[in-house]
């Protein structure tokens, strides 16, 4: 279990009334956290709302060194902020009150409390630096610490209104910190908490706000930054259950994490957690899950895309749960039922790819950030435009999900130009990006591409292409095919689509077998095949349209040509033609390399 989430106690206070036996929350419209930080201290936190005091506890922590464990009470601030306490009982080896600038055991800090009989305070400027005490007086039993700037300035009190002045000092904590109660070896309680700064709604965000994108619906969103200056998430929660749903950002360390009660993605209606943002186009998500607690083997946490914010809308959701394994599950329309393929055996701390090329949906995890595993793929009739983000569900009504995310990276695959007029794109689950090159002093291309390959009902391959209308004739030389498997290849298409199973006619160079025919005339049918062998790169190929008839042909000098094979198809008017190269081997390139290419339309 990764240490941010060894313990957490998420509650509320709801019309002024406590919701649970153990509640960390004051009166009012209040949320604080109660977490472990660092990995070998054990503790707990409760509030009373009798008595309305803080208890914590704790054992074998420590905040001193490069790495602290200790237990922690925090709500998450943004600016300049002000916390003030009083210590009514004591019986811990340190404790008292701390701003810092995240929740990682070396995190930067300003701390002033109660050890040995006396205040202290205590700093740690730089991430994973020793912590150093400034100053030591004569205990108080009322502690302050308010930050203005970088300025953070600790106070004490016995009577809790006349402050004395313990130490001013400059501290980077970030703009947005952790402000709250401390913990170490014992108990501790703490009455008349008051703790000011501005609080994002809802959300508690740890790390600068960036602008505040399109939500999917005319209500007021919550946003989530990400760690780009320019890209922010909306937080919102889908369906009709309150989920007592969270969300932050921790920008120093990169994490997301994300809580919710409740919960399910099932059936005809959904009910998530979800922090998103529209992309329009083809797009790749790839996201670690470091950790992830949940009272329920089917609690889980991944990568959603989604058409709308309707409960019913049709989706993609790549998840990991608590005890099932990793999953796609899919709705392919709104209102419609729910799909689900996966695999058992898989836990968290997981890698999710999940990935959009036009309405085709591929899924895939890892268990190092390197070596990938298919695990399904699917049509799924999305707009240009969808919503993806990070999601939770913790499926039974009372337990909590808590997700913890990290190396989160969202990819357009927008067509890349390789000239003025062609474009490059991965087409079908290739497992690894493909790209392309164009040599305009030479008039060369040279593609990498992975992708199990071009045949079957469907593709795997990276395409090089531009659109053509009517009758053409498109020629090229195919120089080289640098590959590891047979039946890599290399050479003309002609499609009518971008989608795995689209319909197609080509001409190719393959992989120790020679020049190789291929056609699939409908959607989602069979590829036609015919081969000859015992001829080598450089060669050259033609492909021809007469309306519905098409023609292929190989040269080796580019001006005799080699009938081949033809086919009727009846495809659209407007169809795509190019280069297309296959590595015969998901995750693994191969490179292919052409020149003259000439299209004639």
């Amino acid at each position: 279990m990764h240490p941010f989430y060894k313990s957490i106690l998420l509650s509320f206070v709801y019309f002024g009334s406590c919701l649970f036996t153990e509640i960390v929350a004051q009166s009012g419209p209040e949320v604080f956290y109660s977490e472990i930080i660092g990995e070998s201290a054990t503790g707990t936190a409760s509030f009373s709302c009798e008595t309305n005091q803080f208890l914590l506890t704790s054992g074998s922590a420590n905040v001193s060194g490069k790495d602290d464990s200790f237990q922690y009470i925090y709500k998450s601030l943004a600016g300049d902020v002000d916390v003030k306490a009083h210590i009514s009982n004591n019986n811990t080896a340190l404790t008292g009150l701390m701003i810092r600038s995240g929740g990682t055991s070396n995190a930067p800090f300003a701390f002033a409390g109660l050890s040995g009989g006396k205040t202290i305070t205590r700093y740690r400027s730089v991430a994973n630096e020793a912590a150093s005490d400034v100053s030591s007086v004569v205990g108080a039993t009322w502690l302050r610490i308010s930050r203005v700037g970088d300025s953070i300035s600790s106070y004490s009190s016995s009577d809790g209104s006349s402050w004395s002045l313990l130490e001013t000092t400059e501290a980077v904590l970030g703009q947005l910190v952790l402000v709250g109660m401390v913990g170490v070896n014992g108990s501790s309680t703490f009455s008349e908490v008051i703790v000011e700064g501005e609080l994002s709604s809802n959300i508690e965000v740890v790390g600068p706000i960036g602008p505040n994108p399109t939500d999917p619906d005319p209500t007021e969103p919550n946003v989530l930054p990400s760690d780009s200056a320019d890209e922010s998430f909306n937080a919102k929660e889908i369906g009709t259950k309150d989920l007592r749903s969270s969300a932050s950002y921790d920008v120093q360390n990169d994490i997301f994490r994300m809580s919710a009660v409740g919960g399910e993605t099932w059936g005809q209606k959904d009910d998530f957690y979800f922090i998103n943002r529209e992309v329009a186009g083809d797009v790749e998500v790839t996201v670690k899950i470091n950790s992830l607690v949940t009272g329920d083997e089917f609690g889980k946490a991944g990568i959603m895309f989604r058409e709308s914010a309707s409960e019913d809308s049709m989706h993609a959701f790549l998840t990991v749960s608590g005890g099932k394994g990793v999953d796609l599950s899919r709705r392919h329309s709104e209102g419609g039922g729910t799909t689900r393929s996966g695999k058992g055996g898989i836990v968290a701390p997981v890698w999710l790819r999940l990935i959009k090329e036009g309405t085709y949906i591929s899924a895939y995890y890892s268990e190092d950030g390197e070596n990938w595993s298919f695990l399904s793929e699917d049509i799924v009739d999305f707009s240009d435009t969808i919503f993806i983000g990070l999601a939770v569900a913790a499926n039974g009504k009372d337990d909590m999900v808590t997700a913890d995310f990290t190396q989160l990276n969202i990819l357009k695959l927008e067509a890349q130009s390789s000239t003025e007029t062609f474009i490059s794109t991965d087409i079908g689950k290739v497992g690894v990006n493909g790209d392309a090159a164009y040599d305009s002093l030479a008039n060369s291309f040279i593609v990498a591409a992975a992708g199990g390959d071009i045949g079957s009902t469907r593709d795997a391959f990276h395409y090089v292409f531009r659109e053509v209308s009517g009758d053409f004739e498109t020629i090229t030389r195919i120089d080289s095919l640098v590959a590891e498997q047979n039946l890599a290849k290399a050479g003309l298409m002609v499609r009518d689509g971008l989608r795995p199973d689209a319909p197609y006619f080509a001409i190719f160079m393959a992989q120790n077998v020679g020049v190789m025919y291929q056609s699939r005339s409908v959607f989602g049918g069979n590829s036609n095949t015919s081969e000859i062998g015992n001829i080598g790169t450089p060669f050259w190929v033609k492909i021809t349209r007469t309306g519905n008839l098409y023609q292929a042909h190989y040269s080796m000098d580019g001006t005799h040509w080699t009938f081949v094979n033809e086919t009727s198809m009846s495809l659209s008017e407007i169809l795509l033609v190019g280069m297309a190269v296959t590595s015969h081997q998901e995750g693994a390139l191969a490179f292919g390399e052409f020149s003259n290419l000439s299209v004639n339309d």
